[in-house]
């Protein structure tokens, strides 16, 4: 199977498992699809909704950890940003490696 189908198969399944309130497994699968296809993850309408709900969701509660998340969504974020002004973004640990920001 190609891999964007792969990688789209696996998003439909970490959003069912984040439906099922299965977080941790619904975000390490897509951390696995983003180590396959990263570009196709980053813009995919599914991987930020997900990312949105999961930080709604993890107000006030510490079920997943604490920087995960936030650090998931700087870098959905920036690869947006990156796309939409035409250049390349390199993110570590969701942060700038230049800035730290």
């Amino acid at each position: 199977m190609p891999v964007e189908r792969q990688v789209r198969h696996s998003l439909e399944v970490a959003r069912a498992l984040s439906a099922w309130n299965r977080t941790d497994e619904a975000l390490s699968i897509l951390l696995d699809a983003e180590q396959a296809a990263p570009e196709q993850v980053r813009h995919h309408y599914l991987s930020r909704e997900l990312v949105i709900g999961w930080i709604r969701g993890t107000k006030g509660r510490s079920s997943l950890p604490e920087l995960t998340i936030p650090r998931l969504a700087r870098r959905i974020t920036a690869g947006i940003q990156a796309r939409t002004s035409g250049v390349t973004a390199y993110l570590e640990h969701g942060n700038s490696p230049e800035t730290g920001v």
